[in-house]
C-alpha cells in the first residue's frame, strides 16, 4: 500500500486514535496484506516493527478463543451479512506472555456488485481493567457472608447469590417470584413473614424480621433478614435489596436463655452475660463476676445501686433505657428487654442486649428484677460492616458503565438499572414493557423493533447497534447484547440484556473510513491525470 502524504487528514487521525489508546488495523482480504497499528501490535505484546500476517494475529489469540474469532472474521467477510465485526477476545503476548482482553470492531468493505469483500478495516481496545472490575463485582455478589436478594417493586424475587443456592439447594430459577422463599420457612413464622414482608412492600419501610430458613440437609437455621428500597430519584421504590445473616448459634444460646428464665422465674440469658439483681424493695443491685470480667471494673468500683448501672449507660441512650424499664414495672409487666451503650472501666462503650424478669409479690407488687446483660459489641460492628458492604453493593449496581435491563420471554422489560434511567431521564413506569421505543431514534426504530420482535421469538442470543436519546435530547450510539436465560428444563425464563456506550469508537471508525476514502480518491484522481498526460505526449510524439 502507498505510503501516505505528510500532514494528510489520516495522520491527524491516526495521531488522535493512538492517544486514545486505541489500536487500528487494515486487512486486504484479497491479497491477505495486514497492516496493524503500534498500538495494536502492543495489545499483541509485539514490537511495532514486528511483521504481522493473519497468521500471526490468530496465533496472539488465547487457544480457546482462536476458532470462534476466526469464525467471526470469516462471517464479517460474507457479502450476505452486514459486513460489522465485534468481538471481544483473550490475546497472549507473542513476546511478553501477558494476557489482555481485547474489544475489537470493524467493518468490511464490499465491492460494488458486492461479490466479495475488499477491504476489512477495524480497530481493537483493551478492555481488561473494565473486565477485572465486573469480575470483581460479581465476586462480591457471590462471596459476601449473607443470602443476597432483589425483588421487584411488588416482592417479586428476581435474584439469589449462590450462598442462597448452596444453602438451600434451590436454583435461582427455582427460586424467584413470590413463594419459593416463603414455602422454605419454618411452618411456624410463615404468616408472621408474610406479614412483616407485606407491611414493609405497602408502606416502603425498611424490613427486619428473624426467622428460620430450612437447608439442602432438610435443617432449619435462624436467620436475620434485613430489606431496604432502593428508589429512583422521584422518591418511586424500583426494587428492594436484601440480605439473611445467620444467626443460628446466637439464637441458640437466647433459647438457652429463655429456657433459663422459666426453671427459675429469672432473666438470665447466659452464664457469660452480667447477670444483675435489682431489689425493687430497696434499690440495691447486685451483680455476677462477668461485670468484672467483661467491663473491666473491679470490686471496689462497683457501686451496689441502680444508680451507678445509670450513670453508666451512655448518655444519648440513659433517658430512653430507663423510661424503658420504669414502664415495664410501673406497668405490672415482667418482662424487658433493650440495647444501648454501656461504658467499660477504660471509658470506651460496649453495645449490650440487656433483658429482665420482674417478680411481682402475692399483693401484685413489683418486688424484684433479675437480668442479664449481654455485650454484642462484636455483633453491631459486623452488622454495621455488612450495612458498609450492602451500600456498596447498591454503589456498584448503580454505577456500573453500563445500562442493564432484564426482561420477561416474550420481551416485556420489567427493570433497568440506574444507569439508564440517568443516561435517559426516563422512570420504569414510562419505559417498562415496550416503553424503551421513546427514547429510539425514528430513523432507526422500524429496524430494531423488527429485529427484536424476531429475536425474542427465537429465543437465542442477539445483538444490535443503535442510537439512543439522553436527557438532553441528544442522540449516543450503544452496542445492545441480549442473552436468553434458561431454567435447569431449559426453559426460556428471562433476557439480560447490555446497552455500552460506542459512540466515540464508531465516530472514530467512520473518521478512519472517511480518511481512507478520500486517500483512494485522491490517487484515483492523481493516477487519470497522469494518464492523461502520458496519452497527451503519445500524441504529441506522433505528430
Amino acid at each position: 500500500m502507498s505510503d501516505l502524504p505528510d500532514s494528510s487528514p489520516y495522520d491527524n487521525l491516526h495521531a488522535a486514535i493512538e492517544a486514545a489508546g486505541i489500536g487500528t488495523w487494515d486487512f486486504n482480504p484479497l491479497s491477505g496484506s495486514l497492516r496493524w497499528s503500534d498500538r495494536c501490535k502492543e495489545l499483541f505484546g509485539l514490537p511495532a516493527d514486528a511483521p504481522i500476517d493473519y497468521s500471526v494475529f490468530l496465533a496472539g489469540l488465547h487457544p480457546d478463543d482462536r476458532a470462534k474469532t476466526d469464525a467471526v472474521v470469516q462471517q464479517a467477510l460474507q457479502p450476505t451479512g452486514t459486513g460489522e465485526y465485534d468481538i471481544e477476545y483473550r490475546t497472549i503476548g507473542l513476546q511478553d506472555g501477558k494476557l489482555r482482553r481485547v474489544r475489537a470492531t470493524g467493518h468490511a468493505v464490499f465491492d460494488e456488485a458486492r461479490t466479495r469483500a475488499v477491504r476489512f478495516v477495524g480497530t481493537v481496545m483493551d478492555v481488561t481493567q473494565r473486565y477485572q472490575q465486573a469480575q470483581d463485582y460479581q465476586a462480591v455478589i457471590e462471596y459476601i457472608p449473607q443470602m443476597v436478594w432483589l425483588t421487584d417493586p411488588a416482592g417479586y424475587h428476581t435474584f439469589f447469590n449462590q450462598r442462597w443456592t448452596d444453602y438451600t439447594g434451590y436454583t435461582l430459577a427455582q427460586s424467584q417470584g413470590t413463594e419459593m422463599w416463603n414455602n422454605l420457612l419454618h411452618p411456624d413464622d410463615r404468616a408472621r413473614a408474610q406479614q412483616v414482608w407485606g407491611r414493609s412492600l405497602q408502606t416502603g419501610e425498611d424490613y427486619e424480621i428473624e426467622y428460620r430458613f430450612k437447608g439442602v440437609d432438610g435443617a432449619y437455621r435462624w436467620f436475620l433478614g434485613l430489606a431496604k428500597p432502593i428508589r429512583d430519584e422521584q422518591g418511586e421504590i424500583t426494587r428492594w435489596f436484601g440480605t439473611c445473616t445467620d444467626i443460628h448459634d446466637q439464637k441458640l444460646a437466647e433459647a438457652q436463655l429463655r429456657s433459663s428464665e422459666e426453671r427459675y422465674h429469672m432473666a438470665s440469658l447466659a452464664t457469660n452475660d452480667a447477670i444483675w439483681d435489682w431489689n425493687l424493695q430497696t434499690n440495691s443491685v447486685s451483680w455476677n463476676d462477668a461485670i468484672f470480667r467483661l467491663y473491666g471494673y473491679t470490686r471496689a468500683e462497683v457501686e451496689a445501686t441502680s444508680q451507678w448501672w445509670y450513670e453508666h449507660i451512655h448518655p444519648a441512650d440513659a433517658s430512653r433505657v430507663v423510661d424503658g424499664i420504669h414502664r415495664v414495672i410501673d406497668n405490672g409487666h415482667t418482662m424487658w428487654q433493650d440495647e444501648y451503650r454501656y461504658r467499660r472501666a477504660d471509658g470506651s462503650y460496649a453495645y449490650v442486649h440487656d433483658r429482665g424478669y420482674v417478680s411481682h409479690g402475692e399483693d401484685g407488687r413489683p418486688i424484684r428484677m433479675i437480668g442479664a446483660m449481654q455485650d454484642v459489641t462484636e455483633q453491631r460492628q459486623i452488622q454495621r460492616a455488612l450495612r458498609e458492604r450492602d451500600e456498596e453493593f447498591a454503589s456498584l449496581a448503580d454505577n456500573m458503565a453500563q445500562l442493564a435491563w432484564m426482561a420477561k420471554p416474550d420481551g416485556y422489560i420489567y427493570w433497568y438499572n440506574q444507569q439508564w434511567y440517568d443516561y435517559t431521564g426516563t422512570t420504569l413506569a414510562e419505559m417498562q414493557g415496550q416503553g424503551w421505543k421513546k427514547v429510539h431514534h425514528p430513523d432507526h426504530l422500524a429496524r430494531v423493533a423488527a429485529t427484536v420482535d424476531a429475536a425474542w421469538d427465537l429465543g437465542k442470543a442477539w445483538e444490535l447497534t443503535f442510537p439512543l436519546r439522553g436527557r438532553n435530547g441528544a442522540y449516543r450510539w450503544f452496542l445492545t447484547r441480549a442473552v436468553p436465560v434458561h431454567n435447569e428444563q431449559g426453559k426460556l425464563v428471562r433476557w439480560l440484556g447490555t446497552n455500552t456506550d460506542v459512540t466515540e469508537q464508531k465516530q472514530l471508525q467512520e473518521q478512519l473510513e472517511r480518511a481512507y476514502s478520500d486517500l483512494e480518491a485522491k490517487i484515483v484522481f492523481r493516477t487519470l491525470d497522469l494518464e492523461h498526460q502520458v496519452q497527451e505526449l503519445r500524441r504529441r510524439l506522433g505528430e
